[in-house]
């Protein structure tokens, strides 16, 4: 046999590995928000949660597809905690108005009008300005650590701040 020494094809040919399951990407995700303690696992895990709306969206919606490997997790949490707010505050009409959820950039996640999300020069995020918003998210908002404004327009969402800030 002239083969007796070659490699057999199982040997030589590798199988090409096939994409992760999106469950992967959603447990690595999870991972990252539990490490910078900006979720807990209870609520990542409920689906009727914003934050498991947030996370499902991150890990499997969102166009950006942001490599888990090579974003900053900074990136990764403050895309999350934007899309908490988005879902927290029901605010389907934004992804129109202020470009939440898109696959830009989140500091391009605002309007004309100077609504929205403001970054800066080093792509974190700063500022944001709306219009609405229900508070039972905002403990939250504090893993934005460069954040050094937060408008809200309601004198509910702001004695809801108030209260979260006196806790913290």
């Amino acid at each position: 046999d002239d083969n007796k020494g070659s490699p057999s094809i199982e040997s030589v040919v590798t199988p090409t590995p096939s994409p992760a399951p999106t469950g992967c990407r959603e447990c690595h995700l999870a991972d990252i928000l539990l490490q910078n303690e900006v979720a807990d696992a209870e609520a990542l895990q409920d689906e009727s949660s914003p934050q498991f709306r947030a996370l499902r969206w991150l890990a499997t919606e969102d166009t950006a597809v942001l490599d888990l490997d090579s974003t900053s997790p900074v990136i990764l949490v403050e895309r999350y905690i934007l899309a908490l707010l988005y879902f927290a505050t029901s605010a389907a009409g934004w992804v129109d108005v202020l470009n939440f959820l898109s696959a830009s950039s989140v500091c391009e996640w605002k309007n004309a009008f100077g609504n929205g999300v403001f970054c800066n020069v080093d792509g974190l995020v700063v500022h944001f300005d709306l219009c609405k918003s229900k508070p039972s998210f905002l403990f939250q908002m504090f893993a934005l650590t460069h954040l050094f404004a937060f408008l809200l327009y309601s004198s509910d969402a702001a004695a809801d701040l108030l209260s979260v800030l006196h806790c913290h």
